[in-house]
C-alpha cells in the first residue's frame, strides 16, 4: 500500500478538475468570445469562451465575428462548463446553447471556429478535453480549407491570390471587402517585423494592386483578447507599429477607415518620440 500511495497521489494530481456547472440566459454580447449571462437569481457572470480567439468588435471582422455570436447565442439559454477564472474574474468555459432543434446543444465556440469567426486559442489548449482539442483544431482547418472569415491568415486578400501569392485585382468581387493583416502575439512578442514586412511590400508590386487596395488595408492584432488594457497601452504591440512603421511609410494610402485601424497606428505611434508620417 505505502508503494501504491505515491502513484495514487500522482494520478489524483494530474487528474482532469471536475466542471462546474452554470445555467442561464444570454442577455449581452460583449465581442467574438465573450458574452454575459444572467442566471435565476438574476445574477450576470461575464463568460470568456474556451478555446478560442476572435478579433475586438473595433477591428476588422470584430463586428461579424460578434453578431455571429449573438446568432448563435443572444436571448437564448445556454449550459456553462467551467473550472476557472482568469485574473479579471471571467469565467472561462465552454458555452452551450440549449434549443429544440437538431443538432443542439450547439457547441459556440466550435461554431464560431466553423464559421472562420475565431481562431483555435492553441496556447491554452491544455484547458480543453483531449476530444475538444480535436475537434477544434479540426473546425479550424477546415475554415482555413475553406477560405472562410479570419482563417486566410497570416493575410487575407478576398480580391484573390494568385499561384505565387501575387495580388490579382481583376479577381477582385463587385463588393469590395477588406484586405486583412493579421500580426499574431508571438510575432510582436518576437519583434520580428520581416513576414509582416514581406506581406506588406506585395501591395506595392505592382500600380494595379496598389489601386485595388487603396483604403482597404485593416490591422487585426491576435492574442491580446485577454488583455483589458487598450492595444497601444501594451508595450510589446506600441513597439511593434513602431518598428513596422519605420520600415513601411505607405499606411495611409492603404488603412480603412472603416475601422480603428488608423487610430490603432496613431495611438501606438504617438507614444514614440515622433509622430507617424501622414
Amino acid at each position: 500500500m505505502k508503494r501504491l500511495l505515491p502513484i495514487l497521489l500522482a494520478l489524483a494530481a494530474t487528474a482532469p478538475a471536475r466542471a462546474e456547472i452554470l445555467e442561464g440566459r444570454v442577455i449581452r454580447i460583449s465581442d467574438g468570445d465573450t458574452l454575459v449571462v444572467l442566471d435565476a437569481n438574476r445574477k450576470q457572470h461575464k463568460i470568456r469562451v474556451v478555446g478560442i480567439d476572435a478579433p475586438e468588435t473595433a477591428q476588422a471582422f470584430g463586428n461579424r465575428a460578434r453578431q455571429h455570436l449573438a446568432s448563435l447565442a443572444f436571448g437564448k439559454t445556454v449550459t456553462v462548463e467551467w473550472q476557472k477564472q482568469d485574473k479579471y474574474g471571467r469565467i472561462v468555459g465552454k458555452v452551450l446553447t440549449n434549443c429544440d432543434q437538431p443538432g443542439c446543444p450547439l457547441d459556440a465556440g466550435l461554431e464560431q471556429l466553423k464559421g472562420g469567426m475565431a481562431w483555435w486559442y492553441r496556447k491554452y489548449a491544455g484547458e480543453q478535453s483531449a476530444e475538444d482539442r480535436e475537434r477544434y483544431e479540426r473546425a479550424e482547418q477546415a475554415a482555413r480549407d475553406g477560405k472562410l472569415g479570419l482563417c486566410e491568415t497570416p493575410i487575407l486578400f478576398p480580391l484573390g491570390i494568385g499561384a505565387n501569392n501575387t495580388v490579382n485585382p481583376q479577381n477582385s468581387p463587385a463588393v469590395l471587402e477588406p484586405v486583412i493583416l493579421v500580426l499574431p502575439r508571438p510575432q510582436i512578442e518576437a519583434g520580428d517585423t520581416d513576414e509582416a514586412l514581406g506581406l506588406l511590400q506585395k501591395l506595392v508590386s505592382d500600380p494595379e494592386a496598389m489601386l485595388s487596395c487603396c483604403g482597404r488595408v485593416s490591422l487585426v492584432i491576435d492574442g491580446y483578447n485577454d488583455d483589458p488594457r487598450e492595444l497601444f497601452e501594451i508595450a510589446e504591440v506600441r513597439a511593434f507599429i513602431q518598428a513596422l512603421d519605420a520600415r513601411w511609410p505607405y499606411w495611409y494610402f492603404f488603412l480603412s477607415q472603416a475601422d480603428d485601424s488608423i487610430k490603432l497606428l496613431e495611438s501606438c505611434c504617438a507614444t514614440a518620440s515622433r509622430w507617424c508620417r501622414a
